[in-house]
C-alpha cells in the first residue's frame, strides 16, 4: 500500500500547548516571558542555568535585575518598541549571580497568552562571536598599523629613492664634466709630452751628433781628460733621449695612440737579433748571454707585432745586463702551449725582496737606490714592459728567490703558428 505525505494530503501541522512546552523547556537557548514591566513570567532551564539562579529565584526578578548596568536605560524604550511593532531584535549583556557579565543577542516577539499582552524573549550567549569580532577587529588594527607602518616606511624609501637619483644624476653630471675635463687634460698633456720632447729632441740630437764627430776626432786629436768629457756628454745625451722615449711611449700608451702592426716573425732569428742588439754591453761587463730554445721551436714562425715585442725584449735584456754583475749569466728561455707563447728571461743579479716584486711595475719605481746611482735609470723601463705586454694580450711576472738568489721576469703573449721550417721545406 502506497504511503502518503500527511502535508501533501493538506492535513495541517499543528504543535500543542503541551508539544511547545516541551520545546521550550529543552531549548538550548536562553527562552523567558516578561510582562510589560519587565517582571519575569516564565523561563526556561538553559536560562536560569546560565544566570546561576533557581528557577523561582529567577520568576522573583524583572530584567533590571539581570540586565548589564549600561543597558538599564534601554530596557523600558524597548519594551514600548516591541509592544508598538511586535518584533524587535537587538544586542545586550546579562549579568549572572557571580558578577560575569554575558554578551547576548536578543530577539523578542510581543504574544497574547490568555489575553495577556506579554513579551517572548530568546536569547543567545554571543560571548564566542564577541570574542571573535575582538580578534577581528585587534588583527584589523595590527593590519592597519603594519600598513601605515609599510606606508610610511615606503614614503621614507622613495624620499631616499629620489634623493639618491638626484644625487646619481648630479654624480653623473659630475663624471661627465670630469671626464670631459680628464680628456682635455690627456689631449694637453699629450701634446705637451709631443712638443717638449721635440724641442728637447733637437738640442739632444745635435748635442749627440756634435759628441760623436769630437769622439770620432775628426776635426784634431782628443787628449785623455777631453776624451772623457766628451763621453760623459755623448752618455748623459743618450740618456736623456732615452728618458724622453720612454715618456713619449708611456704617453701614447696611455692615450690609446699605439698603433699596432702586426708581421711575420720567425722565432729563433728574432730572438738572436734581440741578444745581439745588447751583447757588446754585456761583454763589456764580461757577462754571458745564453739562450734556450726547443728543438721544435726553433723553425716556427708566428704572427705579431714585431716592434712592440722587440722593446719587451730589449727592456727586459737590458735590465737583466744593467743589474748583473760582471762574470753573471743572462739566460733568455722559450716555452710554448697551443696558444701562448711564454718567455722568461733570468739573470743571476741582486735578486729582490718578495714585497717588492708586486711594485717593481710601477712608474718611477726605484728598488735599489745604489744601483740606481751607479748605472743610472728612469724607473719607467718595467712599466712599459708591463703596458706593451698587455698591450698583446699577455701578461708579466716576476719570480726571485730573495737577495743575491737573481731574477726571472717571464711574460706570455698570445701564440698563433703560421708554418715551420725543416731543412727549407714547409710543412
Amino acid at each position: 500500500m502506497e504511503k502518503r505525505n500527511p502535508l501533501a494530503a493538506g492535513v495541517k501541522f499543528r504543535i500543542t500547548s503541551r508539544e511547545f512546552a516541551l520545546l521550550f523547556e529543552n531549548a538550548m537557548d536562553l527562552m523567558f516571558i516578561v510582562d510589560r514591566n519587565g517582571a519575569f513570567l516564565e523561563c526556561n532551564p538553559s536560562c536560569y542555568q546560565s544566570f546561576g539562579y533557581q528557577k523561582d529565584e529567577l520568576l522573583a526578578m524583572t530584567l533590571h535585575d539581570i540586565v548589564a548596568t549600561q543597558y538599564k536605560p534601554l530596557i523600558q524604550g524597548r519594551i514600548r518598541r516591541i509592544m508598538q511593532k511586535g518584533h524587535l531584535l537587538f544586542e545586550s549583556a546579562f549579568t549572572r549571580r557571580d558578577g560575569i557579565t554575558i554578551p547576548v543577542e536578543v530577539n523578542t516577539t510581543a504574544v497574547t497568552i490568555k489575553r495577556r499582552r506579554v513579551i517572548l524573549g530568546i536569547a543567545r550567549d554571543a560571548t564566542l562571536r564577541k570574542e571573535s569580532e575582538a580578534i577581528l577587529r585587534h588583527s584589523y588594527c595590527e593590519m592597519e598599523n603594519k600598513v601605515q607602518e609599510r606606508t610610511t616606511e615606503l614614503r621614507r624609501l622613495n624620499e631616499s629613492l629620489k634623493k639618491m637619483i638626484s644625487q646619481t644624476e648630479t654624480a653623473k653630471s659630475e663624471l661627465e664634466l670630469a671626464k670631459d675635463q680628464a680628456v682635455s687634460a690627456s689631449r694637453s698633456k699629450s701634446q705637451f709630452i709631443a712638443t717638449i720632447s721635440h724641442e728637447l729632441r733637437t738640442p739632444l740630437n745635435a748635442i749627440i751628433g756634435f759628441s760623436q764627430i769630437l769622439m770620432g776626432q775628426f776635426y784634431g786629436a782628443l787628449n785623455e781628460k777631453q776624451g772623457e768629457y766628451v763621453n760623459n756628454i755623448l752618455y748623459a745625451g743618450r740618456h736623456l733621449t732615452g728618458l724622453i722615449n720612454n715618456i713619449l711611449d708611456l704617453s701614447k700608451i696611455e692615450s690609446g695612440r699605439l698603433g699596432f702592426t702586426i708581421t711575420r716573425v720567425q722565432l729563433r732569428k728574432f730572438l738572436e737579433k734581440q741578444i745581439s742588439s745588447i751583447m757588446d754591453e754585456a761583454r763589456e761587463n764580461n757577462i754571458t748571454m745564453s739562450l734556450d730554445i726547443p728543438e721544435e721551436l726553433e723553425s716556427i714562425t708566428f704572427s705579431i707585432d714585431e716592434q712592440k715585442l722587440g722593446q719587451i725584449m730589449f727592456y727586459l735584456h737590458s735590465n737583466a745586463v744593467k743589474f748583473t754583475p760582471p762574470g753573471g749569466v743572462v739566460d733568455t728561455r722559450v716555452r710554448c702551449t697551443e696558444s701562448t707563447l711564454v718567455v722568461s728571461v733570468t739573470d743571476t743579479g741582486p735578486g729582490i725582496r718578495k714585497e717588492d716584486q708586486v711594485r717593481i711595475f710601477e712608474e718611477f719605481v726605484q728598488l735599489d737606490q745604489s744601483h740606481t746611482r751607479k748605472h743610472g735609470g728612469t724607473g719607467l723601463g718595467l712599466t712599459l714592459t708591463k703596458r706593451l705586454v698587455e698591450m698583446l694580450g699577455g701578461t708579466i711576472w716576476v719570480k726571485s728567490e730573495g737577495p743575491g738568489k737573481g731574477s726571472t721576469f717571464s711574460f706570455t703573449v698570445p701564440f698563433v703558428e703560421l708554418k715551420r721550417h725543416r731543412g727549407g721545406d714547409k710543412s
